[in-house]
C-alpha cells in the first residue's frame, strides 16, 4: 500500500511563507504549520477539503501582521494556536448544540413579580396562571371537539429497550452545573478580560396587570440568553496548563539575562521587516506613505514580549476539581502584571548589603 502525499497547491505555499517570517518562537511556528497543514491540505487536488472563507480570514491575519504590522493580532494568532476547541470539553460541546427548550426547565429564571411585591394575593394569581399555561393542552382534536381515533385503540407497547445507554435529560443538569461553574468564573474575573459578562439568570418581566407575559415571549428571552452565553463562552476559551506555562516563560525571558534558544524570537521577522521599510522608503509615493503608510519603527524584543505578557495575562486554565470530578474548575494565569520579567532582574542586580549603623558616640 502506497502513502500519498497530501498535495501542496500555491497558495498553501503563500501561506507557508508568511508563516515562517511572524514574530513567534520556532515551537509556535512548528505548531502552527501542523495546524496550517491539517485545515488547508489535501490528498486530492481537485476536490480541496476546507473552506475558502476560513483561508482568505487566514491569510488576512497574517497580513494584517505583516505588511499592516497591526502587532495588536498576534493575540488572534495565539488564539488560533492555543485556545481549546469546544469539542475537548463533552460538557461544552452539548450545551453549543442542544436546542435552547430542552435547557427550559433548568435554566436559572428571576421573575419580576418576585421582585416587584411580596403580597401572597398576586404571587398565587401569577402561579395560578404559570401552572394553567404549563398544564394547557394544545390539540387540533380537543378545539374542534372531535373524537380521536386513539380512544377505541389499546395503548401504545412499552420499549424492550433503549436506544441509547445514556439518558439525554439526565446530562442536562450536570451540564448547567458545568455551565454555570465557568460562567461564575468568567464573570468574577471579566475585569481581566475586557469583556462585558452578562447575568445567568434570565429575567421575565410582567404584563400590564402583573400576570406572566405570553410563553412566546419567554422563549425569545431564553434563546437570547442562551445564545448571548454561548457567545461568551466561544470568545473565552481555556489554555492546557502546559501550553500556558510555556508561553508565561517565553513572555518573561529576557536573552540578555539567560540564554535559551528556544525561547528566541524568529529572526526572520526582523530581517524581513527591515527590507520591507526599506523598499517602501525608496518605492512607495510620498502620499502612499503618508496616508496609508504611516511611519512604524519595527517593534524590538522587549515590545515583542510584552504583546505576549499581554495575552498571558488574560489566559485562564482548567484544572480538575478535587470535590467532584464531573464538575471543573478554572485559575487564571499567574502573570499578575506586565513587569514580572524585570523583578527578578532588579533584585539581582542591587546587592542585598545592610548600610552600617550610626555610631552613638
Amino acid at each position: 500500500m502506497t502513502y500519498r502525499q497530501p498535495y501542496l497547491p500555491a497558495h498553501y505555499r503563500q501561506l507557508c511563507r508568511r508563516v515562517y517570517k511572524l514574530p513567534l518562537s520556532r515551537a509556535m511556528i512548528s505548531r502552527l504549520m501542523d495546524l496550517s497543514k491539517h485545515k488547508f491540505t489535501t490528498i486530492n487536488p481537485y476536490s480541496p477539503r476546507f473552506s475558502s472563507t476560513k483561508f482568505h480570514n487566514y491569510m488576512t491575519l497574517l497580513d494584517d501582521i505583516l505588511v499592516e504590522e497591526k502587532y495588536s493580532r498576534v493575540h488572534d494568532l495565539l488564539d488560533l494556536i492555543y485556545k481549546l476547541p469546544a469539542s475537548s470539553q463533552s460538557w461544552k460541546d452539548k450545551f453549543l448544540t442542544i436546542d435552547y427548550k430542552e435547557l427550559e426547565n433548568h435554566w436559572p429564571q428571576v421573575h419580576a413579580i418576585d421582585e416587584i411585591t411580596s403580597d401572597p394575593k398576586y404571587l398565587e394569581a401569577y402561579r395560578e396562571k404559570q401552572r394553567a399555561e404549563k398544564n394547557e393542552e394544545v390539540s387540533v382534536v380537543k378545539h374542534f371537539g372531535l373524537k380521536s381515533k386513539r380512544d377505541n385503540q389499546s395503548p401504545a407497547l412499552t420499549m424492550i429497550r433503549k436506544y441509547s445507554d445514556v439518558d439525554q435529560d439526565d446530562s442536562i443538569p450536570q451540564v448547567l452545573k458545568n455551565v454555570q461553574e465557568l460562567h461564575k468564573f468568567l464573570f468574577k474575573n471579566q475585569a481581566v478580560f475586557d469583556v462585558k459578562i452578562p447575568p445567568l439568570e434570565v429575567f421575565y418581566p410582567t404584563n400590564k396587570v402583573a400576570l406572566p407575559i405570553h410563553p412566546r415571549e419567554r422563549n425569545k428571552l431564553l434563546k437570547k440568553k442562551v445564545a448571548s452565553i454561548r457567545n461568551v463562552f466561544k470568545s473565552l476559551r481555556p489554555i492546557a496548563e502546559d501550553d500556558l506555562r510555556q508561553l508565561y516563560e517565553f513572555a518573561i525571558h529576557r536573552p540578555s539575562v539567560s540564554h535559551k534558544p528556544e525561547y528566541n524570537i524568529n529572526d526572520k521577522f526582523y530581517k524581513y521587516m527591515i527590507k520591507k521599510h526599506n523598499h517602501e522608503k525608496d518605492n512607495l509615493a510620498p502620499v502612499i506613505r503618508h496616508y496609508l503608510r504611516q511611519k512604524k519603527l519595527i517593534p524590538n524584543d522587549h515590545n515583542i514580549r510584552k504583546l505576549f505578557r499581554e495575552y498571558v495575562m488574560k489566559q485562564f486554565y482548567q484544572t480538575s476539581n478535587s470535590k467532584n470530578e464531573n464538575i471543573e474548575e478554572y485559575r487564571m494565569s499567574w502573570m499578575q502584571n506586565y513587569f514580572e520579567n524585570e523583578t527578578s532582574i532588579l533584585e539581582s542586580a542591587i546587592p542585598s548589603t545592610q548600610l552600617p549603623k550610626p555610631s552613638t558616640t
